[in-house]
Formats: structure tokens, C-alpha cells, sequence
């Protein structure tokens, strides 16, 4: 109610949603539309095809990009790695780490967005640097640790550093917060993503990554 005047705002807003969504898909289809072609030329243009990854990894890249790209970067990181392990000293058992993507981005997954087999190792993708957004995910998994990829442009010293220090404001029990940041396993930051994206290219990944883009961003987006 203004000046005796009621308004309805509702139309509005339904076409400020549906603007959104519309943008969003725009996006997307964008996107998967040069992943597409991005797989036709990455025999004869790698370098093309590197530079665009590596574009897309920056703060204001969209957030379901940013961890679908994230994921596959993390997934050829560790795929030449093994562990070698045995149960009850018996047979000695030796398995490649494998990194999978749990669910779609945004869903209520608590606080785990991939997985490592057999480590069991968690990863958990977050935009800011507020570390009560941090602590929420560590809660949700009782305290289980967390590796953090954080779609920041800084080192994962920088981004703990700010989380130690804006958490001390709030806690003044050192018991209590040594518990929240004992659960933080690792700390993956943009500097360090564009790392292993070196690398995972110098082993020769480049191709499969691409494969793996595609494969997830239709997974993400229901696209058959």
C-alpha cells in the first residue's frame, strides 16, 4: 500500500524470476555449446582449448561451471595416484584414487560435493570466504575433515588466515574453535587448480578432460 494506492508487485517479480532463469539457461547453453566445440578442436588447437579452461576458472565464473570445472581438474590430479593398502595383514590391496562428483551443485547433499575412493576423502565447493559457512559444512558432517576448494583468486594460506582470524572474533574458546579448524584437510584455491590443470595437461589429460566436461555438464543439466 502506497499513497492509498494498493499495488501488486507479483507480476513483477514472476518476470524477474523467469528473466533469471532465462539468463541462466542462456548461459549454460553457452557453455555446453563450447564445451561441444571445444572437443572438436582440442587435436589440432590444445592451445585454444587450454586457454578456455583456464578462463573459466576465476570468482566470477558461474558457480555450477566453476565446480563441474573444478571437479574434473581434481579428478585427473589424483587418477595417476595409488594407494596400497591391506585388511587384517592380509593380501596387500592396490587402487588408483578415484575422485567422483556426489549429486548436482546446489543440492542438499550435507556439505559434500565430491568424494575420494578409497581414502574416503571429502571435498566441499564454496564461493565466499565467511568462515560461519565453513563451520556450517564441518558441523554437518560432525566434524569430519573437509578439503575446501574455494573459488577464490588467492593462495589457501591467504583464505585460512582470513578464516582463522575472522573466527577468532567470534569464538574466544580456543578448545572450540581448534575443533572447527582441525577439520579443515586442505585448502584448494583458484592459484592452485590452475596448478594442476598444468599438470594434468603435461600428463597428456587434455582430451579426456574435455570428455569429462561434456560428460558432467549433461549430467548437471539433464541433457540427453
Amino acid at each position: 500500500d502506497i499513497d492509498d494506492q494498493t499495488i501488486n508487485i507479483a507480476p513483477i517479480c514472476i518476470e524477474i524470476i523467469e528473466k533469471y532463469a532465462d539468463l541462466k539457461m542462456t548461459n549454460f547453453n553457452t557453455f555446453f555449446d563450447d564445451l561441444v566445440e571445444q572437443k572438436k578442436i582440442v587435436k589440432t588447437r590444445p592451445d585454444s582449448v587450454v586457454e578456455y579452461i583456464s578462463e573459466l576458472l576465476n570468482p566470477n565464473s558461474d558457480a555450477r561451471i566453476f565446480e563441474i570445472v573444478s571437479y574434473v581438474i581434481i579428478k585427473y590430479h589424483f587418477i595417476t595416484q595409488k594407494i596400497t593398502y591391506s585388511i587384517n595383514d592380509e593380501k596387500k590391496i592396490s587402487d588408483v584414487l578415484t575422485v567422483f562428483k556426489v549429486g548436482r551443485t546446489n543440492a542438499n547433499d550435507g556439505g559434500i560435493d565430491y568424494i575420494m575412493k578409497p581414502l574416503g576423502r571429502i571435498f566441499q565447493v564454496t564461493e565466499v570466504l565467511d568462515f560461519k559457512k565453513y563451520f556450517l559444512d564441518i558441523d554437518k558432517l560432525i566434524h569430519y575433515p573437509i578439503t575446501f576448494v574455494v573459488k577464490q583468486d588467492i593462495t589457501p594460506t591467504e583464505a585460512f588466515e582470513k578464516i582463522v582470524r575472522d573466527a577468532k572474533e567470534k569464538y574466544s574458546d580456543a578448545d572450540t574453535l581448534d575443533s572447527y579448524l582441525s577439520s579443515f584437510e586442505e585448502i584448494i584455491t583458484i592459484p592452485t587448480l590452475k596448478k594442476m590443470l598444468t599438470s594434468n595437461i603435461k600428463k597428456g589429460f587434455l582430451s579426456d578432460m574435455v570428455d569429462e566436461l561434456v560428460t558432467q555438464c549433461k549430467v548437471e543439466y539433464n541433457i540427453e
